[in-house]
């Protein structure tokens, strides 16, 4: 198999298989899309159908016609749009967290680029899954202490930081927790 952007097979089992793990909090959004655009189908198909009728009274073949590239253009939008969903999904919901604006008001983050800092919940994973990590790895992944090892605090910045301005050093004093 070969992945394809131009693919409803790839676009619905990218968000379906992106959704699952994370059900309760992305479902919503999906069924309410879902929703949106079966009632905007119904609707047009009503009228689709009434135009393809008149023209198949003239015309059988050129109702086919108009009938097939309507389905067409409607599956080749269903698709982008599904993709569009998924890069949405992706954005919004990754590593454990609900992403999103903080709004016009949200406050610069100061970097020479600018940018707003985003609202971040975390929402965190399954207890199943943290054991899951714990069984599966060990101590591998526990926490140090940053402040013994300043090394590994700078080189987890820089890591974290790569392709973002305004980065925060360690040896700067750090500044109050903003609430958003």
């Amino acid at each position: 198999m070969t992945w394809s952007t131009e693919s409803a097979f790839w676009a619905f089992n990218a968000v379906a298989n992106f959704v699952y793990p994370r059900w309760n909090v992305a479902a919503p959004e999906v069924i309410k899309r879902e929703q949106a655009t079966e009632e905007a189908f119904a609707k047009a198909v009503e009228a689709e159908e009434q135009k393809a009728l008149a023209m198949f009274k003239d015309s059988p073949s050129k109702a086919v016609e108009y009938l097939t590239s309507i389905a067409e253009a409607r599956a080749e939008n269903v698709t982008k749009a599904e993709f569009a969903l998924f890069g949405e999904l992706m954005v919004k919901y990754r590593d454990g967290f609900r992403i999103s604006s903080a709004g016009p008001g949200a406050p610069d983050h100061g970097g020479t680029e600018g940018g707003i800092v985003p609202k971040v919940e975390e929402i965190g994973y399954s207890t199943k899954w943290y054991e899951r990590i714990v069984r599966d790895t060990g101590d591998h992944y526990k926490m140090t202490d940053d402040k013994t090892h300043p090394d590994l605090a700078r080189s987890k910045l820089r890591a974290l930081n790569k392709g973002v301005s305004g980065t925060w050093v360690p040896e700067a004093p750090r500044p109050e927790p903003l609430i958003i």
